[in-house]
Order: structure tokens, then sequence, then C-alpha cells
């Protein structure tokens, strides 16, 4: 790839990237029924002809953003249970995990109160099924990820953690 092809690639993320924050923070503000693509592309600085290049339609745009916002908590999560698997007491993991938990969710609000609007939509209840099989899926990536010798306390910091975050 050429320098140019690299540099419009490198741009063309960059614009996706700001639609996205602005998307997340206006849909916050506003609620998902008050959310405008007029509006919103007057935040992001943008034309609305930018929107549909990225996106079909205003759907796909606020599943985009709950998508990467659901990853980024569920990433951070599987993340500080392996980092407080290295530290500390056993028996104190979830206590442990819990405090960093709410920490990194207080310090991203707009992507954690996202997620629970997006769950609270009608887009959210027609797409349910998949969501579903995503929770599942992710509730055996929380098993895994806090193995333990007592399987009961797995499964029950796995349950408690995937409610919390599902």
């Amino acid at each position: 790839m050429q320098k140019r092809d690299r540099m419009i690639a490198a741009s063309l993320v960059q614009t996706k990237n700001l639609m996205i924050r602005t998307a997340r923070e206006l849909a916050v503000e506003t609620g998902f029924e008050n959310f405008r693509i007029k509006k919103w592309a007057d935040e992001a600085k943008i034309s609305e002809g930018i929107l549909y290049y990225h996106f079909e339609s205003k759907e796909e745009l606020l599943r985009t953003v709950y998508q990467e916002s659901d990853s980024l908590i569920k990433t951070e999560l599987l993340k500080i249970i392996d980092r407080q698997k290295t530290e500390g007491d056993r028996r104190t993991l979830g206590r442990r995990v819990f405090e960093e938990y709410l920490q990194f969710l207080h310090s991203h609000m707009t992507e954690t109160l996202y997620c629970r609007m997006y769950r609270q939509s009608g887009i959210y209840s027609n797409e349910c099924s998949a969501y579903e099989e995503d929770k599942r899926n992710f509730m055996k990536q929380l098993g895994k990820a806090f193995s333990t010798e007592d399987e009961r306390t797995q499964s029950q910091l796995a349950f408690f953690f995937s409610e919390l975050l599902l």
C-alpha cells in the first residue's frame, strides 16, 4: 500500500471513530428517541452523507456504537480478572475485581450508560436472541477467567459479573 493510501485509510478510521464517539455522547445526552442525524452530524462537524458512507442507517450506527462500547467493557473486565488473579489471596478475588471494575466503569461512564440505554431500547429487543447467545458465551468466558478450585465460587462470580455487565 502506498503512503497516500495509508493516509486515506487512517483518515477514514479517525473519522469513523469520531462519529462513534460523538454518537455515543449525543445518545447518552438526548436518549435514542431524540437522537437526530442532523444534530449528530453538526456535533461531529461532518456532513450527513459521510454517515451513509460508513453506516447504512441510524440503527446501524447506534448498533455499532453499542458493539464497540460493549466490547471495550467486556475486554477490560477479563483483563481485570487476569490481573487480579496474580495478586493477593484467591479468597478476596471477587472483591478486588469488583472494586477495580467499578473504577473502570466510573471512568468510562458514557460507554456504561450507552450500553444500559441500548439494552433497554427497541433496537436491542429486536436483536435479543443474538445478544442472549452472546451473553451465554461471555458467561463461559467469565467462568474460565475465574477458574478456581471451587466450581461453585467460580460460577457465582461469573454469574454476578455477567449480570452486572449484561
